[in-house]
């Protein structure tokens, strides 16, 4: 009897320390099946997806769920099929105009730009001019900006927000189409720059980053920055096509740099270990409640991290440290990099594909913002606890792993689960 009550108070004590299931489920990924588990769940039902018959709305509505889309999307695809209008008695869709795409490399430098138009005759004639910033600049929720010291954190607790049914709704994204409409509307009828839109926004509480791309389709100026115009997935996710129209590019010797940017993805060692840790941690702690093929594709995920991890360890020994560090740089194919790492077991464009469409990262950052969270709120030994050695004599803060760190490792991720698209090279 004694054996049992102190067994019966071990698993109550249990109990109360383990966090409820459904208290963190948003954390845990959707379960994840790859093109071959579709294929062969779809051959036991016995269900061709080519004779089932759906309507319009619902293929819109699975095609969206299928991609996680977010509630304000102006791609042009999307404008084309759009059908709510009929159903919910918003205006249609303005028709398209011939733009000018007007390129710049800094904000104050498209300010400046905007400021001269302001000046000119077309500001009196009706000549509608929309600039495009970041979520960075235009986001106007202080909660989702609190805390966040680059633009990656902001974009995943914005996309969380709209995709999370749990999570409580944006507030300046409104279910009625009328106030970001009204928005679009206001943009359309003066010429404003980024402080002028962000100014808006909050007077009329709607956000000015989804009002701007909603008014890109009617504008005959655009103003934006270098990388949304050179890369095309920041073209597609604002609603930019370039095809037919005039673009102009200020100080056009700094595109080298800028492409060069864009299409170079830089990940060390400190970002390596610290996401190593984290994603071990998440696994630990989810692993029972994951479907589907996600416990195989994190645990590759961790595998090709610890690889790289051990790799650059390795190539620090190599050159040295402090003052007896020599330089060097080595150039690798991806196929060379992956056996000199010891990972060429691991299908990389799978992997590539699971982070793509698992949104393993945003899962990550919630993750890490409730430890980090929790940790400061919990004595300070515990941090200090949960670090690592990187193996060049620093250690990385697992609780502190940032949103950009996550975004570093799906960009690299990109480029060597995609070679031969890409032409990927290391450096």
């Amino acid at each position: 009897m004694t054996g049992h009550k102190e067994a019966s108070t071990t698993g109550q004590k249990r109990r109360t320390e383990e966090p409820n299931d459904n208290s963190d489920s948003e954390f845990v990924v959707d379960a994840y099946f790859s093109d071959e588990e579709k294929a062969e769940k779809s051959a036991n039902a016995g269900i061709d997806d080519g004779e089932v018959q759906y309507s319009d709305n619902v293929r819109k509505l699975l095609r969206q769920r299928a991609e996680n889309k977010p509630y304000f999307d102006s791609s042009e695809d999307d404008d084309d099929d759009d059908d709510d209008s009929k159903d919910n008695g918003a205006p249609p869709e303005e028709p398209s105009v011939t733009k000018i795409y007007y390129a710049s490399r800094t904000h104050s430098q498209l300010q400046q730009f905007i400021g001269e138009i302001k000046r000119t005759s077309f500001a009196t004639k009706g000549v509608k001019c929309v600039s495009l910033g970041s979520r960075w600049q235009l986001c106007i929720n202080d909660t989702v900006r609190h805390g966040c010291k680059t633009v990656h954190p902001i974009n995943e607790r914005c996309l969380e927000m709209q995709q999370n049914s749990k999570k409580k709704r944006c507030q300046f994204l409104p279910a009625m189409h009328t106030p970001m409409l009204d928005l679009k509307d206001s943009i359309g009828s003066r010429i404003m720059d980024i402080e002028d839109l962000e100014k808006e926004g909050r007077r009329v509480g709607v956000c000015p980053y989804y009002g701007s791309r909603n008014a890109v389709r009617a504008a005959q100026v655009v103003a934006l920055p270098y990388n949304m115009l050179l890369s095309k997935s920041a073209r597609e996710s604002m609603g930019v096509s370039l095809k037919d129209h005039v673009v102009i590019v200020d100080e056009a010797h700094n595109l080298v740099d800028t492409i060069l940017a864009i299409h170079s993805v830089t990940i060390d060692l400190r970002t390596v270990a610290g996401l190593e840790e984290m994603v071990q941690m998440y696994l630990s702690k989810y692993w029972r409640r994951l479907k589907g093929s996600n416990t195989m594709y994190i645990r590759q995920t961790l595998a090709l991290l610890k690889a790289l991890r051990k790799y650059m360890q390795a190539a620090i020994k190599e050159v040295g440290d402090g003052a007896q560090a020599k330089e060097t740089t080595n150039v690798l194919s991806v196929n060379d990099f992956l056996q000199r790492a010891h990972a060429d077991h691991l299908n990389v464009y799978k992997i590539d594909r699971y982070l793509r469409e698992s949104k393993l990262g945003r899962k990550l950052n919630m993750f890490s913002d409730q430890r980090r969270s929790n940790a400061d709120q919990s004595v300070p030994k515990r941090g200090r606890m949960e670090s690592i050695e990187t193996g060049d004599g620093e250690k990385s803060n697992i609780l502190s792993a940032p949103a950009s760190g996550i975004a570093s490792l799906e960009a690299f991720m990109e480029c060597i689960g995609r070679p031969d698209r890409t032409g990927a090279r290391l450096v």
